[in-house]
């Protein structure tokens, strides 16, 4: 069972007409803390912006792998995590019943939906009427819309830290992020994070892998769908 929203929206909007109330709110990877970010953070690419940096930015690049699925076997690294999802109740921003889905759920949910799209899909910042439309093959009545909200980017700064830069792909990309985390290493290194988010750009949707960039990985903000779950 998914949610019909995104965390943080009010969940009286009508989760089926894309419009900036459904948007929710962006999280880096791992976290609890969230950056509900006004309109006039909806900017353009910007080397740097830190007079809007959303009060709640973690410029911490390290996290640990069981920040949202708290299954800390790391003898398999992802493999015991995913066959096994336990959450994390300090960081998992989804509220009770629910936690953050896993890579190996979302791709559930690509493989036995269709995609198809609202709204016109340009990037700009006034452009909050596009979305994907997940469609259950079995039941055309059942459907989950995911508005194309785009991210919140991280930048990287010397001496281990991250720092906010913009809004991008606002109106071309939707996107969910999972709590799958591949790494065998209590404290993982700058190399070493595999993280998976459900994109969906164009005319597709498919699950990404990110790597080998902690700060464009763990530290950039997207949504988060929680899946029914403990």
């Amino acid at each position: 069972i998914w949610m019909r929203h995104n965390v943080g929206v009010n969940t009286n909007e009508n989760p089926d007409v894309p419009s900036r109330n459904i948007f929710g709110t962006y999280y880096q990877w791992g976290r609890s803390s969230n950056y509900l970010l006004p309109t006039t953070d909806y900017l353009p690419w910007v080397s740097v912006q830190e007079p809007n940096t959303p009060a709640l930015w973690s410029n911490v690049i390290y996290i640990t792998p069981n920040s949202w699925n708290s299954n800390n076997n790391l003898g398999n690294g992802s493999v015991e995590r995913e066959a096994n999802p336990s959450k994390n109740v300090t960081n998992d921003p989804c509220p009770n019943g629910f936690r953050v889905p896993t890579k190996a759920e979302l791709q559930r949910l690509i493989e036995n939906t269709i995609v198809t799209h609202l709204g016109d899909g340009a990037s700009n910042p006034g452009n909050f009427n596009s979305a994907a439309v997940l469609t259950s093959k079995r039941s055309k009545s059942v459907i989950l819309t995911i508005p194309k909200q785009g991210l919140g980017l991280a930048r990287a700064v010397s001496g281990g830290t991250i720092h906010w830069d913009s809004i991008i792909s606002l109106g071309t990309e939707a996107a969910i992020y999972s709590s799958y985390f591949e790494s065998q290493n209590t404290i993982p290194t700058i190399s070493d994070p595999i993280i998976s988010i459900l994109r969906s750009t164009g005319s597709t949707v498919f699950m990404q892998d990110y790597g080998g960039n902690s700060f464009s990985t763990t530290g950039s903000a997207y949504p988060v769908r929680c899946i029914a779950g403990n």
